[in-house]
């Protein structure tokens, strides 16, 4: 067999000859894998850890200055961190949403020291027991998540400098924006931000990242929940990505992806990024379509480079394999099309044709 790898480097693929390998006695499947390390795509990087992770827009954004009244960091000149953490604690229910949203802007603008501050003043506890308490208030969920969010990104995804590893709160926290998510399931912005927060969760290696409290069947739900929002599609294959490449359970992930039916349409995780490919395949040239369709195709490379039992469970019909053949074809012949997408497809390709049931 010829084991085709992908190259460490952007063009050193070019310059090197396949490798030859002899297959281990008794094994008859070996699988490219894609990537871990970090890529240098033209558009975007292929873990999104960080708050600038898309191309398209800014990280989330809280209410201007002018609607937070007093407390606004624009007139007194700096974030008192504690006091935002006891009006949320014990301020009137509506004052949740404004406070949320100072708390978002002081740790997206200081950083690792104002997370840590964070949750040195039991504030991850007290946002789940706020989640909790406005279950059914969605701009306060939006604001918790949004902090959620700003809280889970960070620039390097070493789990040492994450503040939710081995913390007893992480999970009730977790729990909560799972239980949001299912009560607010037709809310396109609150799914959006959700897939955000697992995208970054699962891209940290942490064990905290949400994997045992059902993640990642959450993920699915919300974007079949929210098939026609190109949005939620994209962070949902960005976070379905990430669960099942980089995160430390990611093996788990694959198979819940694969064999779970979904609440609303009773599809598997696979019938979902079938139709993604399906749904962007003749729009790859138009960004936003080919920002989706690369990450699902991205993902179905993951898949196909599980073990046999797992890669075995990824269904594509010919009529798929035909369009993605197609693809490749289109983006060969444009100059600017990603080479990010042609390498998933050749990716996935590769992986097929070694299993025996495909040869």
């Amino acid at each position: 067999f010829t084991v085709f790898t992908a190259p460490s480097r952007p063009g050193e693929g070019s310059k090197k000859l396949p490798k030859q390998r002899k297959l281990p006695p008794g094994q008859s499947f070996i699988p490219v894998s894609p990537r871990k390390a970090p890529l240098t795509p033209k558009k975007a990087p292929p873990t999104p850890v960080t708050s600038s992770m898309s191309p398209k827009k800014p990280p989330p954004q809280s209410p201007s200055p002018s609607k937070m009244g007093s407390y606004s960091h624009e007139k007194s000149g700096r974030f008192d961190l504690p006091e935002l953490l006891e009006r949320l604690e014990n301020g009137p229910s509506d004052d949740h949403e404004i406070a949320m949203a100072e708390l978002t802007q002081c740790i997206w603008l200081e950083g690792a020291a104002a997370k840590e501050k964070f949750a040195g003043h039991n504030g991850i506890k007290l946002l789940a027991s706020t989640m909790w308490a406005d279950m059914m208030v969605p701009r306060s969920e939006q604001a918790a998540i949004d902090l959620f969010l700003a809280l889970a990104a960070k620039k390097s995804p070493d789990p040492v400098a994450d503040i939710f590893l081995d913390h007893p709160d992480t999970e009730g926290l977790i729990d909560a924006l799972l239980i949001v998510m299912q009560t607010l399931i037709m809310n396109e912005k609150l799914q959006e931000a959700a897939c955000r927060v697992f995208s970054c969760l699962a891209s940290s290696g942490s064990e905290m990242d949400g994997t045992r409290s059902g993640a990642c069947l959450a993920v699915l739900n919300a974007m079949d929940a929210h098939f026609a929002s190109m949005h939620v599609q994209e962070w949902g294959l960005r976070a379905l990505y990430n669960q099942c490449v980089h995160s430390i359970h990611a093996e788990t992930n694959k198979r819940t992806m694969l064999t779970s039916k979904l609440d609303i349409s009773g599809a598997s995780g696979g019938d979902v990024l079938e139709r993604m490919i399906l749904q962007n395949s003749s729009n790859e040239l138009q960004w936003t379509a080919s920002s989706v369709l690369e990450w699902a195709c991205r993902l179905c490379w993951g898949l196909t480079a599980s073990s046999e039992s797992i890669a075995e469970l990824v269904s594509l019909r010919i009529d798929t394999i035909r369009e993605l053949l197609h693809i490749l074809e289109r983006c060969r012949a444009v100059e600017d099309s990603s080479s990010q997408l042609q390498e998933a497809i050749l990716g996935i390709m590769a992986n097929r044709v070694r299993m025996p049931q495909h040869k």
